[in-house]
């Protein structure tokens, strides 16, 4: 199993504290917001992936609302540390070199049920454009209780997800004046996603090393031939987020 870089653990550990004090601080003190039709926000738990997402949200009415995300993620170089990247049925693996990048668009409905009316439950409909060029892929091939098996591939790889996000969420307020207001978004659910990848591999070397050293440096033969798969498939994943946004009449 890999493990998360410590500074994505570090802020994810956070982003849980500050939703673990939203659930259970009393909001009766703070008075309805329906007054308001349009809110801005910025995901606060997908900046920890450097993932700039906008939303902005119309409501139609007290009870319904509209909202419509955007967001870019670029490809960082990292010669030093290494991302997380998932864009297959292969284990996740750290990504070196550069990381990927990804434009998302979202548009949603969402209708608040409670008095208040902070409470909401919200289908979304995504697409996800994702590419990781000039990467060098690393993820474990097995080993021993001693030995440790790593796999590197040079690859670049381009995905189209598309799905739905079937969510439950919560809005808390902090009131800055009578016409315009400050708090968090806070939401949980599932995602239903249609991947469709595909892998140019322009070489592999594996590694073999003790489980208290690290791995020697290697160097990946390249062929000008790559080796071309397709893969397309299903998935089911949960999803929580954490938003600060802003409201206005």
């Amino acid at each position: 199993m890999i493990n998360k870089p410590s500074h994505i653990l570090f802020w994810e550990k956070m982003l849980l504290v500050v939703v673990l004090c939203l659930m259970f601080t009393e909001s009766k003190s703070q008075p309805t917001n329906i007054e308001h039709k349009n809110f801005a926000s910025v995901s606060l738990t997908q900046l920890i992936y450097l993932d700039i997402r906008l939303a902005y949200e119309r409501r139609i009415n007290p009870s319904q609302g509209i909202r419509l995300a955007f967001s870019y993620k670029p490809a960082v170089t990292s010669f030093t540390d290494a991302t997380i990247i998932n864009l297959g049925l292969k284990a996740t693996g750290w990504c070196y070199r550069y990381t990927d990048e990804w434009l998302y668009i979202s548009l949603g409905y969402r209708y608040y049920f409670n008095k208040n009316k902070t409470i909401y439950t919200s289908p979304e409909l995504f697409y996800k454009k994702m590419n990781a060029d000039n990467i060098v892929f690393s993820y474990g091939g097995g080993g021993g209780s001693t030995i440790l098996t790593n796999i590197y591939e040079a690859r670049s790889m381009k995905g189209n997800i598309m799905g739905m996000n079937l969510l439950l969420g919560k809005k808390f307020r902090i009131k800055c004046s009578e016409g315009f207001h400050l708090g968090f978004d806070m939401f949980a659910g599932l995602s239903i996603r249609y991947k469709s990848l595909r892998t140019w591999t322009f070489g592999s070397v594996k590694t073999i090393h003790p489980h208290d050293s690290s791995p020697r440096p290697s160097v990946i033969p390249i062929s000008q031939d790559p080796l071309i798969s397709n893969e397309s498939f299903w998935q089911i994943s949960p999803q929580f987020g954490l938003l600060l946004y802003v409201s206005w009449k």
